[in-house]
């Protein structure tokens, strides 16, 4: 939850969108309502009931999106993902791991991704976790990390993590 919590802050910030504290502030109930309720038909009208109960304002243009993950389309799937805890699986790999991340990648934060797997992993003398600055969710260098900015990159991937990657293999 906190990691989806702190993506769509990062994301909504960096577009300018106004009230994303607010918004933040609803998508955590709302996120535990999925993980625990089967998908709404009336979404709009649980959203509000969710709102109310935990005495949170929301600006109108910003309440079509918490309807949305509310809605049985992406309820089901989401609530799926919710209650989907890796850390098992993690624990018990037995292969070595490459786990990279960039920096300036505003749909994965670095830190809580790479910080949560060295803590789950049963650790390989072989593991590589890595973490490249100036560089965006596909590896690329970017000034924003911004998803609208990567079809403007000329580069496809960067060099350094090409060669890590054929060095780790």
């Amino acid at each position: 939850v906190s990691q989806l919590i702190n993506q769509n802050h990062v994301l909504l910030t960096l577009n300018g969108i106004e009230g994303v504290d607010e918004y933040c502030a609803a998508l955590e109930p709302v996120l535990k309502y999925i993980s625990t309720h089967s998908p709404c038909i009336d979404a709009e009208r649980q959203l509000e009931e969710i709102l109310d109960e935990n005495d949170l304002t929301l600006k109108r243009q910003l309440k079509p999106a918490l309807v949305e993950i509310l809605s049985r389309d992406m309820g089901t799937w989401l609530r799926s993902f919710l209650l989907y805890n890796p850390a098992e699986v993690i624990a018990s790999t037995k292969c070595p791991v490459m786990a990279i991340n960039g920096e300036t990648d505003t749909q994965v934060d670095y830190i809580l991704n790479l910080e949560s797997l060295r803590l789950a992993l049963p650790g390989n003398r072989k593991d590589l976790i890595k973490t490249y600055p100036g560089l965006n969710h596909l590896f690329q260098p970017c000034k924003t990390g911004l998803t609208t900015e990567y079809g403007s990159i000329e580069t496809t991937i960067s060099p350094e993590v090409l060669a890590d990657i054929v060095s780790w293999l």
